[in-house]
């Protein structure tokens, strides 16, 4: 077998049933069956009223790295005559948890009655018009129903989203290491970091990875995330962490997370170190963080509604950050505190006491509404420097240790959303509390909540009676 080719097929090895050793290769390299990929693309379309249809468009933007992984599996596969070309038979991995490109084909079934038809096979084009003719057999046969290919036509959307940004992030990363990077995609999708400069990453001491790939990249946070929870659950108060030459020692438990990065206490510092997540998009979004940053302390000033915690350190390529630490509580917290949210922790479910907001004559209040709708206006004029103002994204420091009368509000990521601003109908401080509830339910079950503080806020403030909490 050709090096090249073996590299992108893995047998069965005349096994009926699948090799439990694939699918733990399948769980770690995050694979899906081919027909999902196919669908997921976009290559194949259902509908009602046509059944499958072949997409050509979406084959021929397919990345060309993509089609030359399939092309050569599939290739080499047909003439074997061994395992099945099926794509209900056939999974596929990937270097990257965002599923973008295509790491090998992995056959997990033998030749069945359907692989007649796929003789022969001698080009991906040919082979996507085959698979349309199986899938509709299988369709027949109810081995896959319409409801599960309309729901994969659904994600197209996002695929594309995603490769777009991973694109982005391609460009400007080799733009900080190449004045005039190539245009072609081809030549960014099989860039390295240049000898000398491959970042490297070490947990107490010990080399985690030196990527030379963004891929390579994105999954070294996976693996440094995981060590991390290894430490933690083995009972370690801290650790050691070296990126790119730079040491911190950082404190466990993580001090906060959200969709895309986590946050570490520095050991004796007021500060906090700032990982991005493992996906292609939270690098993405914490290469774009310094640019942001300067942006939203800018407006800060000016307009004195809010603050952003100084920024010590942002690393050229989104690797991390260093910032300053802020002690406040989540707008969550506040707004339960000021008994205008309720919240019942049997159900995760939150409503609003709108009846008890008073901008005009609680200073409080007034000092929130201020803040959210100067942040609002601000994104309307510069879209393209749009974030969120979730209330897991605002903190609150408070002028007494009772917490009865705001001080601050802080505006404490500054991950932008990339042209998408879910804020621009905000008009008003009433627009954005009326969105909360929906927004608290998707976010209440992911770690780094503490729906406990949030009931103990709350029966504090229901015994504030004859007590101002303003």
């Amino acid at each position: 077998m050709h090096s090249f080719e073996s590299a992108l097929v893995k047998t069965p090895e005349g096994l009926k049933t699948p090799p439990s050793g694939v699918f733990s290769i399948l769980k770690r390299h995050y694979g899906e069956s081919l027909i999902t990929t196919l669908f997921r693309t976009g290559i194949i379309n259902y509908s009602d009223k046509e059944g499958p249809v072949v997409n050509k468009e979406a084959l021929k933007n397919l990345p060309k790295h993509n089609q030359r992984i399939l092309t050569a599996a599939l290739i080499y596969m047909s003439p074997q005559n061994a395992v099945s070309l099926d794509p209900h038979s056939l999974y596929v991995e990937f270097i990257d948890k965002d599923r973008l490109l295509i790491k090998r084909i992995v056959p997990i079934e033998l030749k069945n009655d359907v692989d007649v038809l796929y003789a022969p096979c001698d080009s991906l084009e040919r082979y996507i018009e085959l698979a349309q003719t199986i899938i509709q057999l299988h369709l027949k046969n109810r081995v896959l129903l319409p409801t599960d290919l309309v729901s994969l036509n659904d994600i197209y959307p996002m695929y594309l989203k995603k490769l777009h940004i991973f694109n982005t992030l391609l460009f400007r990363l080799v733009s900080q290491y190449d004045n005039s990077p190539s245009p072609n995609l081809e030549d960014l999708l099989n860039w390295q970091f240049p000898n000398g400069k491959r970042p490297t990453f070490k947990i107490n001491g010990e080399t985690t990875s030196s990527p030379k790939t963004v891929f390579e990249l994105v999954a070294t946070y996976s693996d440094i995330h995981t060590k991390i929870t290894e430490l933690e659950q083995s009972g370690a108060e801290n650790f050691t962490i070296t990126i790119d030459g730079s040491s911190y020692t950082v404190k466990l438990p993580a001090f906060g997370q959200g969709d895309r990065g986590v946050v570490f206490v520095l050991k004796g510092q007021n500060d906090v170190l700032k990982l991005p997540k493992s996906t292609i998009k939270s690098v993405s979004v914490l290469f774009d963080e310094a640019r942001s940053a300067k942006f939203w302390s800018l407006k800060a000033k000016q307009t004195k509604l809010f603050e952003v915690p100084a920024r010590r350190f942002s690393h050229p390529f989104g690797l991390y950050a260093v910032l300053e630490k802020n002690d406040g509580e989540t707008l969550t917290a506040t707004l339960i505190r000021l008994k205008l949210l309720n919240f019942d922790p049997s159900t995760n479910k939150s409503w609003l006491n709108i009846e008890n907001l008073d901008i005009e004559n609680n200073p409080s209040h007034k000092t929130l509404s201020d803040a959210i709708i100067g942040i609002s206006e601000i994104m309307r004029d510069n879209p393209d420097m749009a974030l969120s103002i979730s209330p897991n994204n605002l903190h609150v420091n408070y002028l007494d240790e009772a917490k009865t009368i705001i001080d601050t509000v802080h505006l404490i990521d500054v991950g932008l959303s990339h042209g998408k601003n879910k804020y621009k109908g905000v008009y008003s401080f009433e627009d954005y509390l009326i969105s909360i509830p929906d927004r608290l339910e998707k976010y209440l079950n992911k770690p780094g909540y503490a729906p406990k503080e949030f009931v103990d806020i709350q029966n504090r403030a229901s015994r504030l009676v004859g007590h101002s909490v303003s």
